[in-house]
């Protein structure tokens, strides 16, 4: 009992000690233990609407949100998730509600979708929410709405339905083929189904693509519809149909067939390029009238019959979605040798059906067309050939049958126009070899060119004349046309739009580069231009411009009107803290009130028109915009005041930048009244100067020479004036430089716009330099997306950017900078690329493979062959990655 009594006074006596440590760390250490501070304790309530592309409220919506972060690359992604919720039916509102106790206010990161996939999910980013707000939050999906109908237009309803992400491969290439599963569904009562599909390359996440795939399942046949594209914030609508096959037989001497059962297959074509019956898909037997109908969804089908004992085969049967598509079959070729080989050239006419459409599946109505025999050229590429042997044009269906008696062993091609037969023309080449008395159809989608004008106010322009043309380059890389490019004079309807069909960049044809410029007038007559419309070939262009509005008025510094005077728009640009002008937009006139107006896209211009002198006066930054504010331009005034014996002034430009200059060549004589005379002159550094003799002392002869002088700054709204004197302090004897304040250049971004009243003042920015964001994008092409996509070229050798400018620009700039590798490394670079790393982002040269120039991309280590200029620079634009003016111009330029 002792024992057990004095182990019990041990343990109380440990423990004892044991509080008496703990409570004394307490005590003294209380910042070793404190507990993470909560900084907000109260929940930030979200609203989340997600709407369509017509504004309505889209229910049972997920919603979710995360913390944002970025990745290893500095790519924004979704972090941790602190909420989430549904849109409910009634109201269109998913409420979350969440506390960060770390922070008064975070960014966070939105996802929606509609289906449980992460490529079927939208990312929105840059949320602000701050502890205890209360804040809603909108966003537009976008996706495709289908449509699925019969060949009278009821509505289907017993059609399954799956949507795919499209398959790239490996060299990130668009194929026709399926990737990920997104889900399977059936049509409403109305047949239509609604899909919310996002942008992948925008609103997607881990390099998703803009590209979906329809299997539609109809009657046991599945169809496939690839490369439907989905554009961000907008609704496709697409359409699904069956059609009606409706086939006729005879026999060569014209004779009908009746009784006769047809089996229809789908038409597949084998690994070595042949022709194979695919499923078959139904059966019909022809009347008493010789046709026979079959349902059956719109394809490509075969038809076999027997008779007697051997099968016939007709192949490249195209049946349209909601139409009868009709075909006569002839079942015996009385053309055909007793060998049973046919013969070249048929006594009896063929059909050729063509069905145009817009890549949305409208309708391409009006559309002229030629079918020529198919040539081939020195090198191998399919050509129109010299003999016609067809013509006609589309039906308010975008439909047209022609026929005529082919040549059996030779291939058609088809030439399609808009407008213009010679401008803007499509070529079509392998569209059908015939047999004698067969009928082939021919499907084609086309880009169309959507435009729709609109003046300051943002109505519509109805019955609104301009021009369309062919855009070329010049010789220093700039965008132009003359009138031999034009395309059309067109002119938008009554409801303020105009379509034409034009080609994207044709590989078979270097002369077509599939770029485009837009020609208008103003109420007043002054042209404007619109450059760079690049058509591509899988989806067509809308085209929406507004146009401005802009009224201003000419003076000198002292108010005096300027009338008469002609004034010019250019684009303004920006290189190495200068602004510099780009391409001229149009010309217009002063009144004779001095005023100009005008109306043009909203944007920031410069204006150029010419001083006393004749030479060019600039006012930048320009707006042109909806504010209906008066722009002021002024010149400045200099007064010049010298000695009265002196009768005239030299003046000089002044050379150089940032705050040095030096004379330059003579920019004019100033004659002077009294000493004295006034001028309107450009911005600009000068100098103005005159000579003076001296006398000996005790002597009446002339002594030496001595020039006097000043430099000054001319400033747009500005009066100065000049003083000169036959004194010392302005004597230029020695004097090689001058030094003015940097600040004043006329040119420099860090000037201010103060020649237009109305401008809100300076723009700020300083020389480019290279930055981190330099080092980070070192070998990628960067596009310009606030200057019309204008692409540049960061060399990762200096990392100092370079423009591409034109085709011809950008491949000699490509060559120029290249890097000649051997035959043997340039095979490692394909097998090994993620050994040659430190190649990333070259122009790579083949010496030994006649100089093949190819572009090593650092973003996925491939290798792109440049090939021709247009091929080279479409290479170089495609793989771009889009990047503000303000963040371009933290890289230093090389020119």
């Amino acid at each position: 009992m002792l024992i057990l009594n004095k182990m019990f006074q041990s343990r109380i006596f440990k423990l004892s000690l044991s509080f008496l440590f703990i409570f004394a760390f307490f005590l003294f250490c209380p910042d070793s233990v404190k507990a993470a501070e909560t900084v907000c304790r109260e929940a930030t309530k979200v609203k989340v609407v997600a709407r369509d592309a017509n504004g309505e409220y889209i229910p049972k919506v997920s919603v979710d949100i995360y913390k944002q972060t970025v990745d290893a690359d500095g790519q924004k992604k979704p972090g941790v998730r602190v909420g989430g919720g549904t849109t409910d039916a009634t109201l269109g509102i998913a409420s979350i509600s969440f506390t960060n106790r770390e922070a008064e206010s975070a960014t966070y990161a939105i996802r929606m979708r509609t289906i449980a996939k992460d490529s079927a999910s939208f990312y929105f980013y840059d949320y602000n929410f701050s502890c205890g707000e209360t804040v809603t939050v909108e966003e537009t999906l976008s996706g495709v709405e289908l449509v699925f109908s019969d060949a009278v237009g009821n509505a289907l309803t017993d059609v399954n339905f799956s949507v795919y992400t499209q398959l790239y491969d490996v060299d990130d290439e668009i194929q026709e083929a399926t990737n990920e599963l997104l889900g399977t569904f059936t049509p409403n009562a109305a047949g239509h189904y609604r899909l919310y599909l996002p942008q992948g390359s925008l609103r997607g996440i881990s390099n998703q693509k803009d590209y979906y795939v329809l299997k539609t399942t109809y009657k046991g046949v599945n169809t496939y519809r690839y490369n439907i594209r989905v554009v961000d914030q907008e609704m496709s609508r697409i359409g699904f149909g069956s059609g009606n096959l409706r086939l006729r037989f005879k026999y060569a001497n014209g004779s009908v067939v009746t009784g006769l059962t047809a089996e229809v297959y789908t038409k597949q074509v084998s690994s070595a390029g042949n022709e194979e019956l695919g499923k078959r898909v139904g059966t019909l037997t022809t009347g008493t009238n010789g046709y026979g109908s079959l349902e059956v969804s719109e394809g490509d089908y075969a038809v076999r019959v027997k008779v007697g004992n051997e099968y016939q085969i007709f192949w490249n049967i195209y049946v349209l979605a909601g139409l009868t598509s009709d075909s006569t079959l002839t079942l015996k070729d009385t053309e055909t040798s007793s060998s049973g080989n046919t013969t070249t050239n048929c006594a009896t006419e063929s059909k050729l059906k063509i069905v145009l459409k817009d890549m949305s599946g409208a309708a391409a109505a009006n559309l002229s067309f030629k079918v020529y025999e198919q040539g081939t050229s020195i090198n191998g590429l399919p050509t129109i050939g010299a003999k016609e042997v067809a013509a006609g044009k589309t039906d308010a269906y975008g439909q047209a049958t022609v026929s005529f008696k082919p040549n059996t062993a030779l291939t058609y091609a088809l030439k399609v126009w808009d407008k213009n037969k010679d401008k803007g023309v499509f070529s079509i080449f392998n569209v059908a070899k015939f047999t004698c008395g067969s009928e082939r159809t021919i499907v084609r989608n086309l880009p169309s060119l959507n435009i729709v004008l609109r003046d300051s106010s943002g109505s519509p322009k109805y019955n609104y004349a301009f021009s369309l043309y062919e855009q070329k380059f010049d010789i220093d890389g700039q965008p132009t046309f003359s009138s031999s490019d034009l395309i059309a004079n067109l002119k938008t309807d009554s409801a303020g739009r105009a379509t034409i069909f034009v080609p994207s960049y044709d590989a078979y044809n270097e002369a077509q580069s599939g770029i485009y410029v837009l020609s208008t007038k103003d109420t007043n007559g002054n042209v404007k231009n619109f450059y760079n419309i690049q058509m591509a070939a899988d989806r067509d262009y809308n085209f929406d411009s507004s146009f401005s509005g802009i009224t201003g008025e000419l003076s000198d510094a002292q108010g005096r009107l300027l009338t008469n005077k002609t004034i010019m728009l250019y684009e303004q640009k920006e290189n190495n803290g200068y602004y510099n002008l780009g391409n001229k937009l149009f010309t217009t006139k002063t009144n004779a009130s001095g005023q100009f107006s005008f109306e043009y896209q909203e944007g920031k211009y410069a204006l150029v028109t010419t001083d006393d002198l004749g030479n060019q006066q600039k006012f930048w930054n320009v707006s042109v915009d909806s504010s209906k504010k008066l722009k002021e331009l002024k010149y400045s005034l200099i007064t010049f005041k010298a000695p009265t014996d002196i009768t005239s002034l030299k003046l000089y430009y002044l050379t150089g930048n940032q705050g040095t200059y030096y004379k330059g060549s003579s920019a004019g004589t100033i004659k002077l009244t009294n000493g004295r005379a006034s001028l309107a002159l450009a911005a600009g550094p000068y100098l103005v100067s005159y000579t003076s003799s001296t006398k000996s002392s005790g002597s009446s002869s002339s002594g030496s020479t001595i020039e006097y002088g000043q430099a000054f700054y001319a400033k747009n709204a500005t009066p100065y004036t000049v003083n000169l004197s036959s004194v010392a302090k302005y004597s230029l004897a020695g004097k090689t430089s001058f030094s003015l304040s940097r600040a004043a250049d006329a040119d420099a971004v860090v000037a201010t716009a103060s020649s237009v009243s109305s401008s809100s003042g300076s723009s700020s920015g300083s020389s480019a330099v290279n930055s981190p964001l330099a080092e980070r994008l070192k070998g990628r092409i960067l596009l310009q997306v606030e200057d019309k996509g204008q692409a540049w070229y960061v060399n990762p050798v200096n990392g100092k950017k370079y423009s591409l400018g034109s085709p011809d620009n950008a491949f000699s700039l490509m060559k120029k900078l290249a890097l000649g590798v051997s035959n043997v490394n340039f095979n490692s670079i394909e097998k090994n690329p993620n050994s040659w790393k430190r190649l990333a982002g070259r122009i790579l040269l083949k010496p030994e493979d006649s100089g093949k120039a190819y572009y090593f991309n650092p973003n996925n280590l491939k290798l792109y062959y440049l090939g021709r200029p247009l091929d080279a620079f479409n290479i170089m634009t495609n793989l771009g990655l889009g990047v503000s003016t303000g963040n371009l111009n933290l890289i230093s330029s090389a020119e």
